[in-house]
């Protein structure tokens, strides 16, 4: 698999109350991967209403959208001097105008991102009618590289702390691995590795089957504890503290995060009609859980 090695990182700016929280977030991880942080503001195209009485002739849809990118661009450079004054070695600012989705997936690819970092909006804050669930979830959708998804306003200080890797063995969930290694010797972080496994009880038809099936599941269990314990090692994450809980993964997920400061998890790539719909674990885990959440995507 080839090195992780974050150099570019593209942080989405919309001036909400998650921007303090982003700029944090920005600053520890440029700092601790010795990154170039891009800051990029997207301005929506505005559609002036019909003007009979003259109200707000003189004004063009053109000239309010000037203003609004040299408003962003002002505001977008006071981050970079802070950012900068944090001691982040360097950084950029980017204003678009367009779809915000679009234009952040396009500036992430003009610039060549190694990671992506935005708010969590479309997960509790923006209107029902935005996408799908928002812009941070198409942007999580159209992005083939990791995006670090900022869910906490508050309490930011300890950094990333305590780690969470969600597993299933899976060729993702490998990725995800080695990006919670990376965060881990970057961030002098502790990781946890969660396995969650069917609760096998609920099939139970009777009392005796039951039985049965609680021994299947010790087993089971122990088996799942070693090959998670030897997984990890070979992954380079051999100090990682094993977990196996039965049950619904996402909800054990979202559960375990509560003693976490990062989550990291991967997301198996789709395409076609399959990207529209949700459903997945980690779109579950986004919705659900109040720590920030990175997302690896599979072509990560």
């Amino acid at each position: 698999m080839t090195e992780i090695n974050v150099k570019k990182i593209l942080v989405g700016i919309d001036f909400s109350t998650f921007t303090d929280p982003l700029v944090h977030v920005a600053s520890q991880l440029g700092k601790a991967f010795d990154s170039t942080v891009h800051l990029v503001h997207i301005v929506p195209p505005l559609e002036l209403p019909l003007d009979p009485e003259g109200i707000i002739s003189g004004w063009t849809s053109f000239s309010i959208e000037e203003e609004l990118e040299k408003q962003a661009e002002e505001s977008l450079l006071k981050l970079a001097e802070k950012l900068k004054a944090d001691g982040v070695r360097e950084v950029d600012v980017f204003v678009l105008t367009g779809n915000p989705k679009e234009g952040y997936l396009s500036c992430a690819e003009r610039i060549g991102a190694d990671m992506g970092i935005i708010g969590s909006h479309g997960y509790s804050d923006l209107p029902k009618f935005l996408s799908l669930g928002g812009i941070s979830e198409g942007i999580i959708r159209g992005a083939d590289f990791p995006v670090l998804v900022v869910k906490k306003l508050e309490d930011r200080a300890d950094g990333f702390q305590e780690i969470l890797l969600a597993v299933d063995f899976s060729e993702n969930s490998k990725k995800a691995a080695l990006w919670a290694a990376y965060f881990a010797d970057k961030l002098q972080s502790k990781v946890r590795a969660l396995y969650v496994m069917p609760d096998f009880a609920k099939l139970a038809l009777s009392s005796e089957s039951k039985i049965e099936l609680d021994r299947s599941e010790e087993k089971l269990r122990a088996e799942i504890e070693k090959r998670l314990t030897d997984w990890l090692a070979d992954l380079g994450l051999s100090g990682a503290v094993p977990e196996v809980k039965k049950g619904d993964a996402d909800k054990n997920i979202a559960e375990a995060s509560e003693r976490a400061d990062l989550v990291i998890m991967g997301k198996r790539g789709q395409s076609g009609l399959k990207r529209l719909f949700m459903g997945s674990i980690t779109e579950k885990v986004l919705r659900a859980s109040r720590t920030d959440v990175l997302v690896v995507h599979q072509a990560s």
